[in-house]
């Protein structure tokens, strides 16, 4: 809803819809991977165990999250998309808290993300559909997201980092002690927050100073002053004046 009524809002249609598309998308690729990729059996049948990889919620949460690239206000992008990755990155902490998924699961939803989104954004690229954006770009205002976002993905991935050293080593048949699950849960909790919270930041420096929202109309300048300026009578011009400025004004 959140994703839908921004860009409806501000009348980006096709960027709404490519957005949700993508969030779709992503979801889809969820679900495949969750039907068919390889999963372990039981122990006491023939049946395969149910899969959860990769995390649906993680990957709906981070969807919204990249979605909002497309649709908020170019010079908003680092506070909408950095907020909403924090967000993010705390649904994927609560489904591996609750013991819904495996750290292994939120990762694989984060990656599943970027990879839809970027196809996505070279896809705009190609079409020409972007364009640079300002030089004074959402950098700044995205501060107080941004910075806690890049704290988040430095301290999960070089605690999970430094974790998993003494994680190898547990024994990988019962009997296990607690104190040696409770490190790997840690882990991988690490891990998989400092994932999201690098993947936001890889969209974000991918989108430095890009404007996708495309190129503005062009104006189709005439009358005797333009004409009087050189410009060709089927040139179309950026902007309401002539490059050179010589335009009057009664």
């Amino acid at each position: 809803m959140l994703l839908l009524a921004t860009g409806l809002i501000r009348r980006r249609y096709a960027l709404t819809g490519l957005a949700a598309g993508g969030v779709v998308t992503a979801l889809a690729v969820t679900g495949l991977l969750q039907r068919y990729a390889p999963r372990p059996r039981a122990a006491d049948t023939a049946g395969l165990l149910s899969s959860g990889f990769p995390s649906a919620q993680t990957t709906l949460a981070l969807g919204v999250a990249f979605g909002l690239a497309l649709v908020v206000p170019y010079r908003l992008r680092s506070v909408a998309v950095g907020a909403a990755t924090l967000w993010a990155a705390a649904v994927g902490a609560h489904t591996l808290a609750a013991g819904q998924h495996r750290p292994g699961d939120v990762i694989a939803a984060a990656l599943v993300v970027l990879a839809v989104f970027c196809g996505l954004l070279a896809l705009l690229a190609r079409k020409g559909k972007v364009r640079p954006g300002a030089r004074r770009g959402p950098a700044a205002p995205g501060l107080p997201v941004t910075v806690p976002l890049a704290l988040l993905a430095a301290a999960g991935l070089g605690a999970g980092l430094w974790l998993l050293g003494d994680t190898l080593a547990l024994p990988v048949t019962a009997p296990y002690d607690p104190a040696e699950l409770r490190l790997a849960h840690r882990c991988g909790q690490a891990l998989a927050a400092g994932v999201v919270a690098a993947t936001g930041l890889v969209l974000l420096g991918l989108l430095r100073r890009v404007d996708t929202e495309g190129a503005p109309t062009p104006y189709r300048l005439g009358g005797p002053f333009v004409e009087a300026a050189g410009v060709p009578a089927d040139a179309e011009v950026v902007g309401p004046f002539t490059e050179d400025l010589d335009h009057e004004i009664s």
